[in-house]
């Protein structure tokens, strides 16, 4: 009897193969043929799943964005003041320790074309629930500390500012050579914090 294959776990199992072999190659260096090779199934079969390479890797990084909202906000819970909890919020960019957040990194800043790219617009639109969450975490980091009386009442209207700026600098660091990006990004954060504090 053939074995049932179950298509939501199967996408699930490639897209796990094909973030380990994005993380070894690169982005730009990835072989789709390569890797459907090393699935050991054909191109149709692969094709069924995924509609190209672009839809993988936007589909792989879904996948992973999830992992690392998850990730994220666990440790936003174990840090007891507002600062060290905005540092967890932008652990993506800030983590220099964890491999997780390190590897991510070097996905986001490899395939940032294809997020800039109109062509994608569709599979781009896949990724809000991402920001929506991650809006979530921050408004609620924020209403945290207005609760204990330590941000202003109207401070919550700083929040897109600041996640604007914030990408904003993450986008000069990828243009700037010498630009610290985790020294202004605290910089930034420590400065806020003191303009929002009662």
């Amino acid at each position: 009897m053939p074995k049932i294959i179950n298509s939501d776990e199967k996408r699930l199992e490639i897209c796990t193969l094909a973030y380990e072999r994005l993380i070894e190659e690169g982005v730009a260096e990835f072989s789709i043929n390569k890797f459907i090779e090393s699935l050991n199934m054909s191109k149709g079969q692969f094709y069924y799943y995924f509609k190209s390479k672009e839809k993988l890797i936007f589909e792989t990084l879904k996948i992973k964005d999830i992992e690392f909202v998850e990730i994220i906000k666990e440790n936003i819970v174990k840090k007891s003041n507002f600062l060290e909890k905005l540092v967890e919020y932008f652990a993506l960019i800030l983590n220099e320790e964890e491999k997780i957040f390190i590897d991510a990194r070097k996905i986001m800043f490899e395939s940032i074309h294809l997020y800039l790219n109109p062509k994608y617009k569709d599979e781009m639109k896949s990724c809000e629930n991402t920001y929506i969450n991650m809006y979530e975490i921050i408004e609620g980091i924020f209403e945290k500390e207005i609760e204990k009386g330590f941000l202003k009442e109207d401070s919550k209207k700083a929040i897109k500012v600041i996640l604007a700026t914030i990408d904003g600098m993450y986008y000069h660091s990828l243009i700037i050579d010498d630009y610290n990006l985790k020294e202004t990004i605290m910089d930034y954060l420590i400065e806020t914090t003191n303009q929002l504090k009662r």
